[in-house]
């Protein structure tokens, strides 16, 4: 049995899943996994799995009825083999060593997630830099904003199935921060480990394109897991003042994270 499973869900962009691949084959561990979720790709991902003949690479695709991140990662982990699921979107990177670290954080398998810093690049910056502000762990800031690395992330099959087993598949957006929610109310421990585990390709995510869905769906996740209504400004008493300086002049986080309670999905 893998002593972990990456879990990458894809939909098309081949060339960056290859790259997100070939730093899993570049672990310095071998007994790990990786589990594709293919959401109805118009590219061969099938193909390409196939041709690289390890059987450590798992592919799988939605039924038609099922579409989006957290279908596609609903299935990984319901396929996963091991209790320790790493999350990797497909246009990321992970460093050679994140499956043994993480196995090693984690192989106790008590309900624990952990979060790391990554390292922020894009084409136009392939070199990059690393997060500036790790913050750690606050519950009463979770409730408000969602702090934790999301490329950054991996948890134990005890954790999720504190949280209920599931990612909510209606959200397409917001679905991690949802799942962080659940599991902090279940009692789940989090870990912040001030170490870069990942790269995370900043340049593929438009964040003004998508801020009116983003904070639609942040709002649906509030509405959901009823949690108390916060202003912008409240942000501010429970982080690290480091944090509050990056975020207190930003115009689109402001729009992003104050309170608003759409209708559920």
């Amino acid at each position: 049995m893998p002593l972990v499973s990456f879990v990458i869900p894809v939909k098309n962009r081949i060339s960056l899943l290859a790259r997100a691949i070939s730093s899993c084959l570049a672990q310095t561990i071998s007994d790990w996994e990786a589990i594709i979720v293919d959401d109805h790709s118009d590219d061969d991902i099938q193909g390409y799995i196939s041709n690289l003949d390890d059987n450590r690479l798992v592919y799988v695709k939605l039924t038609n009825s099922n579409s989006g991140i957290g279908a596609a990662r609903n299935l990984a982990l319901q396929v996963a083999s091991s209790d320790i699921f790493i999350t990797l979107d497909s246009d990321d990177i992970s460093y050679p060593f994140r499956a043994a670290r993480c196995f090693d954080l984690l192989k106790h398998n008590r309900p624990t997630s952990l979060y790391t810093r990554v390292h922020l690049f894009s084409d136009n910056n392939p070199s990059g830099h690393y997060k500036p502000v790790l913050q750690p762990f606050n519950k009463d800031l979770l409730f408000r904003f969602n702090f934790i690395t999301n490329p950054g992330t991996a948890f134990t099959r005890e954790a999720y199935n504190s949280a209920g087993a599931f990612y909510r598949a209606s959200l397409h957006m917001a679905e991690d921060y949802d799942l962080y929610i659940r599991m902090c109310k279940a009692g789940v421990e989090f870990l912040c480990i001030d170490e870069c585990h990942v790269m995370y390709n900043k340049g593929s995510h438009s964040l003004t394109s998508n801020s009116k869905s983003l904070k639609h769906h942040i709002g649906v996740v509030r509405y959901l897991n009823q949690l108390p209504f916060v202003t912008y400004d409240d942000i501010q008493y429970y982080c690290l003042p480091a944090l509050w300086s990056n975020l207190k002049s930003n115009p689109m986080m402001r729009y992003i994270w104050s309170d608003a309670r759409p209708s559920p999905l």
